[in-house]
């Protein structure tokens, strides 16, 4: 990956030169490979033909379209380091629109008009993040969830992409706050446009969709945060049924018991990491929704636990397992 950021970087930097000095070969700096990266989070486009890439400078983050055909990049985005924004990551959705993550760091202050005079905040701030959609020069950009719109929220509450449907060239899945319940958007990248299409519990914190884009595990926080549950439905089916429980120390344990990774290859079936019963570590398995049971060992070691996996999101298949 890092190879591939210095080659993008390198595209990007060889447009801005004259042609006397492209002929002379340039050492890259130091500063390029140690602390905070001039070039991050790369990606291409679905045909091939453009790289969406995050530029940082003395200004802030910028997010750049570089067309490999032409050789020419664009600037499309800036996040002003003054204003404390950051870009944090960006993925083409389609081959003509991208979506990206902002964050925002807030300097709160009192409220002098309050009656709570005696609670005074010196030094505090609070975080804002935000996900958009924007064609590729930069116009038409959305937010894809605004709590402040309809519901009234605070500016603080977050919404986030479950999966980003990488079928569906105009829909994600995104998790947003409700009151007494979380619920999962399908939202339309060009109009902003939402379908709620399940609502879960007060304390869900997540859902894992196979790869049809069906809802298939719930992760719910359990005993005031202090632990999690998993619960499995399958396709068709209505009731959502706990696979596990743990809290306190379980909770806290390195290795997983149960955690959904993503989509498998069939309907109603998913990626998880977990520890088995009777098994001494955790592997990576195909876990069947509708039945509860493994249907596929992917990695196991009876050394080892797998810790974590690398997916190809676009044919749902495994790259990696870690451990």
């Amino acid at each position: 990956m890092q190879k591939f950021l210095f080659a993008v970087a390198a595209t990007i930097c060889t447009l801005a030169l004259p042609a006397s000095a492209q002929q002379q070969a340039q050492r890259a700096p130091l500063d390029w490979f140690v602390g905070y990266e001039q070039f991050r989070g790369a990606q291409i486009s679905p045909d091939g033909q453009r790289i969406a890439v995050i530029r940082h400078d003395s200004v802030g983050d910028t997010l750049m379209i570089v067309d490999l055909e032409t050789r020419t990049s664009r600037a499309i985005q800036t996040a002003r380091a003054d204003q404390q924004m950051e870009i944090a990551w960006v993925d083409f959705k389609s081959d003509d629109r991208v979506i990206f993550g902002v964050t925002q760091k807030i300097h709160v202050v009192d409220d002098r008009r309050s009656v709570h005079r005696n609670v005074h905040v010196d030094d505090a701030y609070e975080f804002v993040y935000r996900v958009y959609a924007s064609s590729l020069d930069g116009n038409d950009r959305i937010a894809l969830y605004d709590p402040s719109a309809g519901q009234g929220f605070p500016r603080w509450l977050n919404a986030e992409i479950i999966s980003d449907l990488p079928h569906d060239p105009d829909n994600v899945l995104m998790i947003v706050p409700d009151w007494n319940a979380a619920r999962l958007w399908r939202v339309n990248i060009r109009t902003g446009d939402h379908t709620e299409i399940e609502q879960g519990a007060a304390w869900t914190v997540g859902w894992v969709v196979d790869a049809q884009g069906t809802p298939v595990l719930r992760e719910d926080a359990i005993s005031s945060g202090k632990g999690f549950a998993w619960l499995r439905r399958g396709p068709g089916q209505h009731t959502w049924t706990e696979v596990a429980r743990y809290r306190g120390e379980d909770a806290a344990n390195g290795a997983p018991t149960f955690t959904g990774v993503g989509p498998a290859l069939q309907p109603g079936q998913v990626f998880v990491l977990a520890r088995r019963d009777g098994d001494d570590t955790s592997g990576l398995y195909v876990f069947d929704t509708a039945t509860g049971q493994y249907a596929e060992t992917i990695q196991r070691n009876t050394e080892f636990d797998v810790s974590s996996a690398t997916l190809d999101r676009e044919n749902n298949v495994v790259l990696a397992a870690c451990w």
